[in-house]
């Protein structure tokens, strides 16, 4: 009987023993490290003579879609690939060296006042993304991350210095505007003038024009008067020329004694 008790209890202690035992950790499976992207692009130039590169959205066997800039915005575009003059020329990038080259891109289209803000905005957002990209790659104590930071402190640098300069030039154009506006306003009241006079002297013209036409119109009724004058003088002596030839002929023909005249014509 105690054999059996003793064996028991040596059972038992065994198996709180081997409870108590801590198990062996698992083997986690290694984190592999996040790889960066790459972003392909294309370029090409179309049969007009337009010159396209941008980064590749879709891509067919008909139409090729790119993400562009564009006066300071990204912009999609799709173009037939029959519009194409020559074969494609296709590149792949890092993702955070495609923004980087990108907004080195919108940086040189700063400073010639059409689309700075935009354009300065978008080169900030590009290298904010490429920071981000190394950032969660290599952390935050890769070097690129500084070089980033660096650049985007500089934009924000020229950034400012663009909308002081584009205040006072905005105020020195203010001031020329009304220089010219007064310069303006002054040519208008000279032309005015001007104007003015040659309209006196149209008028002058004109009254004289209509002196003329007026006696013009006298001088031609006088003339229809004495033509009429004339016709009637003439009537009259053919009448009278007649009446005379009719009586010379009668007195002819009776044997008056006087010498018959030669015949007058008749005036037609």
């Amino acid at each position: 009987m105690k054999r059996i008790c003793l064996l028991t209890i040596m059972v038992l202690t065994g198996l709180s023993l081997a409870n108590d035992t801590p198990a062996e950790p698992r083997q986690s499976k290694p984190i592999k490290p996040q790889r960066i992207q790459k972003v392909r692009t294309a370029s090409f130039e179309l049969k007009n003579g337009k010159s396209v590169s941008g980064k590749v959205l879709e891509d067919s066997k008909l139409f090729i879609s790119l993400l562009v800039p564009n006066k300071g915005l990204m912009v999609k575009v799709k173009y037939p690939k029959s519009q194409i003059k020559y074969r494609i020329s296709y590149k792949s990038y890092p993702e955070q060296e495609y923004y980087e080259i990108l907004a080195g891109n919108f940086l040189d289209q700063t400073w010639d006042f059409r689309n700075d803000p935009d354009e300065f905005i978008q080169a900030l957002r590009c290298y904010e993304k490429a920071k981000e990209i190394i950032k969660d790659v290599f952390g935050e104590d890769h070097e690129k991350v500084a070089y980033y930071n660096n650049k985007i402190k500089n934009i924000e640098a020229q950034r400012q210095k663009w909308f002081e300069l584009t205040k006072d030039r905005a105020e020195q154009i203010k001031v020329e505007d009304i220089a010219e506006f007064d310069n303006r306003i002054q040519e208008l009241t000279n032309r005015l003038d001007s104007l003015t006079n040659s309209v006196d002297k149209i008028l002058e013209e004109n009254q004289s024009l209509s002196e003329l036409q007026e006696k013009f119109n006298k001088s031609t009724a006088y003339i229809y008067e004495t033509l009429k004058k004339l016709e009637y003088t003439s009537n009259s002596n053919t009448d009278d020329i007649r009446d005379l030839y009719d009586r010379t002929r009668r007195r002819s023909c009776y044997g008056g004694g006087y010498v018959v005249p030669k015949p007058v014509p008749t005036p037609k």
